[in-house]
């Protein structure tokens, strides 16, 4: 009867064991997608910001190169004419062609959002959708995939004033360090 109830002890022991250490994965994973979230949302509106300036302070020809990395949570960052706007259905695949896109809203879609954030700019941008490419192996996702486990994709944007009213950014990816200028 004492071996039995040892045993009951041990068993006990183990499955309250591993439901603290998978409590404690789940925790730090969803720590981490915070972490990443709030990331891109602050490079998101450091560029929204940057943009903004190009539009009503920088004159035409004014040119600035930003980098930024975008987590495999983001659908697309892109321009929209509307304020609730989804990118298209297909921008995966224009991600990967590098297609762009002209409006009047800077947006940012998650996957696990219904509803893009959108920030309405007074001159017309012609953008470059990023985001996650299709999935469709390539070799910048497969790289990106070996090196870091979770993609997190890299680009390298260059803002330039074309016009008094008109600002293109056109977003290259990139693995590792970025070519210098």
């Amino acid at each position: 009867m004492k071996g039995i109830a040892v045993w009951i002890w041990i068993v006990a022991s183990v499955a309250l064991g591993m439901i603290v250490f998978v409590t404690g994965i789940t925790v730090m994973i969803k720590s981490f997608d915070a972490n990443n979230r709030q990331s891109i949302i602050s490079q998101y509106s450091y560029l929204f910001s940057k943009v903004k300036t190009m539009c009503f302070i920088e004159g035409i020809g004014g040119l600035y190169h930003y980098e930024i990395l975008v987590p495999e949570s983001i659908r697309a960052i892109y321009m929209a004419n509307q304020s609730d706007e989804l990118p298209p259905s297909q921008v995966s695949v224009l991600i990967s062609k590098q297609s762009s896109a002209v409006g009047n809203y800077f947006c940012i879609k998650f996957f696990d959002e219904n509803i893009p954030r959108c920030e309405k700019i007074a001159c017309s941008i012609k953008m470059t959708y990023i985001g996650s490419p299709s999935m469709k192996s390539d070799l910048f996702s497969m790289i990106s995939k070996v090196i870091s486990g979770t993609p997190i994709y890299k680009y390298r944007l260059t803002i330039n004033k074309t016009d008094e009213k008109f600002v293109t950014i056109e977003g290259v990816p990139f693995l590792g360090e970025p070519p210098s200028e």
